[in-house]
C-alpha cells in the first residue's frame, strides 16, 4: 500500500515515509479501512438552505 500511494500522481499520491521514517515495519503506522454506510451530497443550493440535500443509504 505504501508504494501504491507514493507512486500515485498528484493529488492522489502521498509519501507516508515523510511521517513514518521506519516505513511499514515501524511500530506506529497502521492501516484503517473506512466503509461508508451513507453518502450525503451537498451543493451550493443545499449549503445555502434553498434545497434539501440528497442521501443514499
Amino acid at each position: 500500500m505504501w508504494e501504491l500511494y507514493r507512486d500515485a500522481p498528484a493529488p492522489l499520491g502521498y509519501d507516508f515515509w515523510s511521517v513514518f521514517p521506519d516505513g511499514p515495519a515501524g511500530e506506529s503506522p497502521s492501516l484503517l479501512r473506512l466503509t461508508p454506510y451513507r453518502l450525503r451530497l451537498a451543493e451550493v443550493e443545499t449549503l445555502s438552505g434553498r434545497k434539501v440535500h440528497s442521501v443514499w443509504p
